[in-house]
């Protein structure tokens, strides 16, 4: 367990918050081009501060998650989605009137 840990360690490749809102905010720099943007999906297991800081730059009020769990059953193949982002109507128009 420990061997596993320190292997772990060595792979290790640490961001600086600065370092990390800067790569965000350089992302929703080169999306803006693509844009307009009615909305973002993100994966919610690490993905939601990054989607958090490209929807502020790019002026997008809805944020809509998805969960994904690759790693609970290992006899699967694949991840298993545990919940997926639908088109909603009512959050949609709410996020327009803000």
């Amino acid at each position: 367990m420990a061997e596993a840990a320190t292997q772990q360690a060595q792979k290790a490749f640490p961001v600086s918050w600065d370092q990390f809102h800067r790569d965000a905010r350089a992302l929703a720099w080169r999306l803006s081009a693509a844009g307009p943007f009615d909305a973002i999906v993100c994966v919610t297991r690490g993905g939601l501060v990054p989607a958090a800081i490209v929807a502020r730059e790019l002026e997008v009020r809805l944020i809509e998650t998805v969960c994904v769990a690759s790693y609970h059953d290992t006899r699967r193949k694949g991840p298993r989605w545990c919940s997926r982002a639908s088109p909603n109507p009512l959050r949609a128009a709410a996020a327009r009137a803000c």
